[in-house]
């Protein structure tokens, strides 16, 4: 925690000499904000694998709630091992 908070406020004089409750509240958005850095730091690996179709904002990143689900088909087992083997054979023949 001290380290979180020595990144966030460089000092901890001024956090010591808080209200408990304001201290509480501080360390809560310090908690908040690493954990958005982290999501952020996730987006910008996964950003540039995004195509049109598949772009999602970092806003609705941070709230999966808010992306569409799609719709998936249903395959049998022998549609997707015959799409599967299509694919290793184009990887092949490069």
């Amino acid at each position: 925690m001290y380290d979180l908070l020595l990144k966030r406020y460089k000092s901890l004089d001024a956090v010591m000499e808080l209200d408990v409750l304001d201290a509480i509240e501080l360390i809560k958005k310090a908690y908040q904000e690493e954990e958005k850095e982290k999501l952020w730091q996730l987006y910008l690996t996964k950003y540039p694998y995004m195509d049109k179709e598949t772009y999602v904002s970092f806003e609705d990143f941070c709230n999966p709630s808010k992306v569409i689900n799609k719709t998936y088909e249903n395959k049998t087992f022998e549609e997707i091992v015959s799409e599967a083997e299509s694919i290793l054979d184009s990887l092949r023949t490069r």
